[in-house]
């Protein structure tokens, strides 16, 4: 499972990868901010695959936010179904109503435990798992 994470806080970044790699997901690029994320995406290039089967994504962010950045992903058709995780410190509703709104698929609240990031990575990548053996071409390939 091939794993984007954007964060535009280094130590929040490095931190996140570094436990996704200890629980066994090695294939996680990062980015630092919302237009790396697009352009690792290949948003603008439809006629790809897609190249990501999770996206991990902060919503606190400069010049784009992480709604904002979630609404551009799902304009895309090969990212329609993709699972988005939002990483949030804020707790108020509104932001997490416009999070799903924006179509994030879940959410995890920042300071997270390694229990709780690997649960909800896990659940969404049974979920990949799933839409995959239904779709065979519906994978970009990967380890976990």
């Amino acid at each position: 499972m091939r794993i984007l994470l954007v964060d535009d806080h280094d130590e929040s970044r490095e931190l996140t990868e570094a436990a996704l790699n200890s629980a066994g997901f090695i294939d996680v690029a990062t980015a630092a901010s919302a237009w790396d994320a697009l352009n690792i995406l290949d948003i603008w290039r439809a006629d790809r695959g897609p190249t990501v089967d999770l996206i991990l994504l902060d919503i606190v962010m400069p010049k784009m936010n992480g709604i904002e950045t979630c609404a551009r992903v799902r304009k895309d058709e090969r990212y329609a179904k993709l699972p988005i995780i939002m990483l949030t410190a804020l707790h108020d509703v509104e932001s997490l109503s416009d999070a799903f709104i924006a179509g994030a698929t879940d959410y995890i609240a920042k300071p997270f435990t390694l229990v709780e990031l690997v649960a909800r990575v896990q659940t969404a990548e049974a979920t990949v798992a799933g839409r995959w053996e239904r779709n065979p071409r519906a994978s970009s390939g990967g380890q976990r």
